[in-house]
């Protein structure tokens, strides 16, 4: 039996949940997105928009976020594909720093690379 499912929002989030209903063969699935309202550029014009499609494991307080590793895995999986059928790169990876604004944030950040000695330049935060 096909089940009929409806997604809120076209983001990164919305597509990659329709995506993946899609792919398992048992839905059908309608995606309702505010931007096919009115104009905007690029695909969408809420969330997905404020975070500047970026990718990364650590929550704001600079801990592993919650199955980190595989989001990121699956995130990496869903952009491989959709270049495929785009037949063009759709990523662009570059560094992303996060420099310390105090001592105590220096300490945090070393905390947080400690698994990570490449998250850190000259060895400092």
């Amino acid at each position: 039996m096909m089940l009929d499912v409806g997604v809120v929002g076209g983001g990164l989030m919305g597509m990659a949940t329709s995506y993946f209903l899609l792919r398992s063969g048992r839905c059908r699935v309608t995606l309702y997105d505010a931007s096919l309202r009115r104009p905007v550029t690029g695909y969408s014009a809420c969330a997905s928009s404020v975070a500047g499609g970026l990718l990364h494991p650590l929550t704001p307080r600079l801990k592993p976020a919650w199955e980190a590793t595989e989001a990121l895995r699956k995130a990496d999986e869903l952009v491989r594909e959709a270049e495929r059928a785009a037949k063009t790169s759709l990523v662009t990876t570059d560094t992303v720093l996060r420099p310390a604004i105090d001592d105590d944030d220096s300490i945090t950040l070393q905390a947080a690379a400690v698994d990570r000695p490449e998250w850190l330049q000259g060895g400092r935060a």
